[in-house]
């Protein structure tokens, strides 16, 4: 469901007697205007982008008790969990990333993409300095200790995690290692990956920086995938693109993961990426999570009705249900999202 959806009917709806008088400062009788507008429409359709668009109108102006009151006046739970989950990104991109997170936690069935949503582009991106920096690293953990406090434990809290880093390396224009090294993370590692694919400089990059063109904020272009259920007995960190990936046991096996992760986000507009033969070849790494990243990706590139994908469904057990997952929600090829500024890559 899509962002904004009500927001043509707020705007016509918010329009309505908003001219009315009283006392009170300017904010406040607009308030109880709305209030008083929306209270009476209970019960019709109109309603629903009422409250939306008071929430929304609330959420800009980074007030969050505002905005959450809004949205739990509406009584269709389907659109309560959708008003929240359009204040959540209004709250963040108005710099309330505590008030955004209350929403998500608020949006019910859609908290997950909630969360996503708010990592993805919604979260204010405050660092200035690029990844071979020498302050990059003290900037990060300053960063990474905010979101922590606004953002204390769960899904939303760990993709917020993997923002920052994001907002360090990805359309930075720099794959420089050295941040990624010196904090030794697969949330690092992963975002590094993803500027090294990027910059077309992946192989061997590790030990050396690599540099090109920078993109403008939040333009980031991929392969889009849904979360889905965790693989059992394998650790894992989220993509702040969608999704999750395997974490390899050692530093060089998750950055080797980390890669072929970031090469199938950017096949949609490279299908060279996705190297299949070396796929093939990993699916019999004595490493599992090396292993069951490659089955991940083949069936996410080849699809169920791949000879090799056929025969990986019919395989182990865990395996096969963790596959069964990933075919069940097919990615999707994401353009720049219009938000952002300048132009992306392409």
């Amino acid at each position: 469901m899509s962002a904004g959806r009500w927001g043509l009917a707020a705007a016509l709806v918010w329009g309505l007697g908003s001219g009315c008088g009283g006392g009170g400062t300017a904010d406040e009788r607009l308030a109880a205007s709305a209030d008083g507008r929306c209270g009476a429409l209970d019960g019709s359709a109109a309603a629903v982008p009422c409250w939306t668009g008071q929430a929304l109108e609330r959420a800009g102006d980074g007030d969050t008790a505002g905005a959450l009151a809004a949205c739990a006046a509406i009584v269709p739970a389907l659109w309560r969990d959708e008003c929240h989950f359009q204040a959540a990104e209004r709250l963040g991109l108005a710099g309330a990333v505590a008030g955004a997170v209350q929403a998500c936690a608020a949006a019910g069935r859609f908290t997950d993409f909630c969360g996503l949503h708010l990592a993805w582009w919604a979260r204010p991106f405050p660092l200035s300095v690029r990844p071979g920096d020498p302050a990059a690293p003290a900037a990060v953990a300053a960063e990474l200790a905010r979101m922590a406090a606004l953002a204390p434990d769960g899904p939303t809290a760990a993709l917020l995690a993997a923002s920052v880093w994001f907002d360090l390396y990805y359309g930075s224009g720099d794959a420089d290692p050295a941040a990624a090294q010196a904090a030794d993370s697969p949330l690092a590692r992963t975002a590094w990956a993803h500027e090294a694919v990027r910059l077309g400089g992946d192989r061997g990059a590790w030990s050396a920086p690599i540099e090109g063109t920078p993109l403008a904020p939040r333009c980031w272009r991929g392969l889009v995938v849904d979360p889905v259920p965790d693989p059992p007995g394998l650790a894992q960190v989220p993509l702040v693109h969608g999704g999750t990936r395997l974490v390899g046991q050692t530093p060089e096996e998750d950055r080797e993961i980390a890669l072929i992760e970031a090469r199938f986000f950017h096949s949609g507009q490279r299908p060279a990426l996705v190297e299949l033969d070396a796929l093939r070849a990993l699916l019999l790494d004595p490493r599992p999570a090396l292993r069951g990243t490659a089955a991940r990706v083949l069936a996410r590139s080849r699809g169920a009705g791949d000879p090799l994908v056929q025969v990986l469904l019919r395989g182990a057990p865990a395996t096969a249900a963790d596959l069964r997952a990933v075919l069940s929600t097919p990615p999707v090829d994401w353009a720049a999202d219009p938000r952002c500024h300048g132009e992306d890559d392409e």
